[in-house]
């Protein structure tokens, strides 16, 4: 039961986010199953995901970690760098111009080696990084001397 403790928590953060979109008491669930499994990637993923409700910072760390750790193919890989598209464009665009270029350009690269099974990245979400990446690209360079 004990090597299976990662996935029931997992599951029970899922069931919690899923209908009740309440991030505390699911980020609760998906902390006690990275405590069991480091590094499951849904878990990883979902932790990410919640914190975007609750600390900005937070979850560009947890979306960092997310990134560094799953391979280039995973299913929600171009869906963190979308993310984290967004979530610099709700510091400072101006100021993360160049990671929101960098996160922009790897969710594309990531959505072109997503494998076939999994579905592409929701609509709504890259129209949203896209307006960012577009908003950024019309700024013009600052250089600094």
């Amino acid at each position: 039961m004990y090597k299976h403790l990662a996935y029931i928590y997992f599951a029970l953060g899922y069931t919690i986010y899923q209908p009740t979109r309440q991030p505390a008491p699911a980020l609760s669930a998906f902390a006690s199953a990275l405590m069991y499994q480091f590094d499951h990637l849904p878990t990883l993923y979902f932790t990410a995901l919640c914190s975007m409700d609750v600390s900005v910072p937070q979850a560009i760390r947890q979306f960092h970690h997310y990134i560094h750790t799953a391979p280039t193919d995973h299913r929600f890989v171009p869906w963190a760098h979308l993310f984290l598209v967004t979530l610099y464009g709700w510091q400072d665009p101006s100021v993360h111009r160049d990671r929101i270029l960098h996160h922009y350009n790897m969710a594309q690269q990531a959505d072109r080696n997503r494998l076939s099974s999994f579905p592409p990245v929701p609509r709504r979400l890259a129209a949203a990084a896209r307006r960012l990446y577009e908003q950024v690209m019309a700024q013009p360079d600052i250089i600094v001397t």
